[in-house]
């Protein structure tokens, strides 16, 4: 349906939108725009049409609160060097953060909050439904409908979630892992909780679990780094690790795998810009709530202290610089994806999942280390995904 609509409104070109001109209203232009995140092409200049003789966005664009928080939704999908969707949503996030809630409705008033702290392309879909749910059931027009087909989704996959969370506690156990190495941190729940935003789709449940698996090696190999291992025994450690290379090419090939199709090989050797992107976004995600305590306790600097002795700045300088730094990456990443989705080499789960690691990062990092850290937030939030039903 999406495809039909797009092609009656954008089949033209890129000039079919800008003939319309001043007939456009903010809230539906900006709408359109976020088609871009399914992957159809709309251009930054759908936009032209609310800027003043001087270049500017008009300003009685301000009263307008519904098309203005579409405005800033829309502003996050840009690429880099859209000089006119930075403009947007510096004008939008002004507009909105002066805007008084007493003067809009309370479930406009709620979305707009929501939305300044953490934008909606930048938020992982299932750790976050129930609270849209919520806010939807809050509105005066909410479709009752739709609000209990929504209740009712939500709770049919819950107790998907709890089965495959018991499986790998199960497993958990079963390694011995736990006992035999008293120093690591016991974080199943918190590496399953992971993967339900990256893997969001009920019908993962095998990458849900495998993963879930290969996230609890991860964090016990990162205490042994960071905290409990000498130089020397982790040298030997990493050798082991390198090793397992030549077993596993004997067991690809015992296992008579299907061959790899040629065009796919190149691609094989490169690092793609998709999932490092994203594996940045992580990384800035957790040095903005993590490197504090890590760093009190002799760990390396992080991106945050390496700037500050580059830069002479502040540590409030610091933190500002790597939000700029996530902020640019997701322009990056935007680029990517519209790029990957036109491609044979990447399905479009592979695009998804890819950003979703970045959305997921945020979200876990985004009030304190969600995942180093079991505090009341984290708890609240894998409790009313993964226990809680709504009533």
């Amino acid at each position: 349906m999406l495809g039909c609509l797009y092609e009656q409104k954008y089949g033209g070109g890129k000039n079919n939108s800008e003939s319309e001109g001043k007939e456009r209203d903010l809230y539906a232009t900006a709408l359109e725009f976020r088609l871009r995140q399914h992957g159809f092409t709309v251009y930054q200049e759908i936009f032209d049409c609310f800027r003043n003789e001087k270049g500017d966005l008009d300003p009685n664009l301000g009263h307008d609160t519904k098309g203005l928080l579409q405005l800033y939704e829309a502003s996050f999908l840009s690429t880099p060097g859209e000089k006119t969707l930075d403009l947007a949503r510096e004008f939008a996030t002004n507009f909105l953060q002066e805007n008084p809630n007493e003067k809009i409705d309370e479930s406009l008033s709620i979305l707009v909050g929501h939305a300044l702290e953490l934008p909606i392309h930048w938020r992982v879909q299932r750790p976050n439904t129930r609270w849209f749910i919520e806010a939807y059931e809050r509105r005066p027009d909410a479709n009752p409908l739709v609000l209990e087909l929504a209740k009712l989704e939500f709770n049919i996959v819950q107790p998907t979630y709890q089965q495959e969370l018991k499986h790998v506690y199960e497993w958990w156990k079963q390694t011995g892992i736990a006992e035999n190495l008293p120093f690591a941190r016991d974080r199943m729940v918190e590496c399953y909780f992971w993967t339900t935003g990256v893997f969001s789709h009920p019908q993962y449940s095998y990458p849900r679990i495998m993963v879930t698996k290969l996230n609890a090696l991860v964090t016990v190999i990162d205490d042994m780094f960071d905290v409990y291992a000498t130089h020397q025994e982790l040298q030997l450690f990493y050798n082991a690790i390198q090793s397992g290379q030549i077993y596993t090419e004997h067991i690809y090939k015992r296992q008579n795998a299907n061959p790899i199709e040629k065009e796919v090989v190149p691609s094989l050797y490169k690092y793609h810009d998709l999932v490092r992107y994203s594996s940045i976004i992580l990384r800035l995600a957790n040095d903005l709530e993590t490197s504090p305590d890590e760093v009190k306790r002799g760990d390396v600097p992080k991106s945050i202290q390496c700037y500050m002795n580059e830069s002479g700045g502040t540590g409030e300088e610091a933190i500002e610089y790597i939000r700029f730094l996530i902020s640019e990456t997701w322009k990056n990443m935007n680029q990517e994806a519209f790029v990957a989705e036109d491609s044979p080499l990447f399905p479009q789960d592979f695009v998804r999942i890819a950003a979703d690691l970045g959305r997921m990062s945020q979200y876990m990092y985004h009030h304190g280390d969600g995942h180093g850290i079991q505090n009341c937030d984290i708890k609240t939030r894998i409790s009313t995904l993964l226990f809680h039903p709504i009533l």
